[in-house]
Parts: C-alpha cells; structure tokens; sequence
C-alpha cells in the first residue's frame, strides 16, 4: 500500500515549522515551571542569628561544672536575689568575670571582662559577626562616654566607649525581647539619655 504524497506549499510548510516550534517552546516552560514548584526556595534575605557563648559556656543551657571545666574553681561566691554569683579569674585580679548561677546549677548570665583592650571598634566588630543591630542602653556611666550595646536575638551585650566603640566588657545571657532582657539583667538602664537623671 503506498500512502498518498503530501503536497505542502511553502507557507504551509512555514506555518507548520512555527507551530513545532512553538510546541516544543511550550513543553520546555511547562518543565521548568513544574521544576521550579518541585525544588524548595532558600530566601537568601532570612538570616540565621545564633546564640552569643563564651568558651562554648552558653546561658541558658549550660552547668556550673562546665564553667569549671573551662575557668577552673571559683574564688568566690556571692548569694543574690538573681542565684549565686561566682567570680572566676580573668587575668586581672580586679577584674574577675562573673558567673550567675540559678538554683538548678543553670548559667543565666556571664559578664566577661575584656583584659586585653583590643584596638579595633568592637561595636562594628560585633553588629557584623552576630548580623544584629545593638540597641543602645544608658545608664550613669553614658555621663563618661561608656554606653552599653545590647543584641537581644543574639543573647549578648558590649560595654563600650560611644567614639571609639572600645569593648570593656561583655555580657552574655539568653536572647529574649528587650524589655525582659532590661528588667532581668539591666534595670539600671534606659533606652533615653537622661543626664539630670544620674546626677545628684
């Protein structure tokens, strides 16, 4: 059986050619779409922002015998209404860091002091490596300059000069919203710069 020859003309055989054309174009777009629903966005604009710790100490999670793992024994301890403080050296014998610990042996606050002064604008230097913004807290020692810069999502705040973002001190406790964090660990501290009130 021979099959009957096909006689297109030229625009024929042009209109056919566009419609293969624009077939395969449609089928490539629908694979990509159905490709792109398949395969999960990552928003590259969500940041991870990670818990601040000291040594691997981290508050919140970590016991007393791991602090003394680390620092070794206290060389003092005071009871307060927070849980006991413990003083462990820091290379400074006036400057111990201080440890708060709760009733439960749980770390719930570090406050490191900064005995090697480093050079380097600590407040820069920090809002880069926690990809937080500080917010700036004042209390009576913002009348000489020293303000304290708190990351709450990042569980830590920097003592530091105001010019010169020069680290004194740092802080490290669990991250929480800014008014918990100010009532538990800073109530001598405000958002507002008031000098009339740190004087006498």
């Amino acid at each position: 059986m021979t099959l009957p020859k096909l006689n297109f003309s030229k625009k024929q055989t042009n209109i056919i050619i566009l419609l293969i054309i624009a077939i395969i174009i449609a089928i490539f777009f629908t694979y990509l779409s159905n490709r792109e629903k398949q395969e999960p966005r990552t928003d590259t604009s969500i940041i991870q922002i990670k818990q601040a710790n000291y040594q691997n100490i981290l508050p919140g999670e970590s016991k007393l015998e791991d602090v003394e793992k680390k620092f070794g024994s206290p060389i003092s301890s005071v009871i307060s209404s927070t849980g006991t403080i413990y003083q462990f050296e820091s290379g400074n014998k006036y400057l111990p860091h201080e440890v708060v610990i709760d009733g439960e042996d749980t770390v719930q606050y570090i406050n490191r002091h900064l005995v090697e002064i480093p050079k380097e604008n600590q407040i820069q230097k920090l809002t880069k490596e926690l990809n937080e913004t500080p917010t700036v807290l004042y209390s009576q020692s913002s009348l000489s300059g020293v303000n304290l810069y708190v990351f709450p999502k990042s569980g830590l705040a920097l003592e530091a000069t105001q010019k010169s973002g020069l680290g004194l001190s740092i802080k490290y406790f669990s991250p929480a919203d800014l008014i918990t964090i100010i009532e538990k660990h800073f109530p001598n501290h405000s958002k507002t710069f008031d000098p009339e009130k740190y004087h006498d």
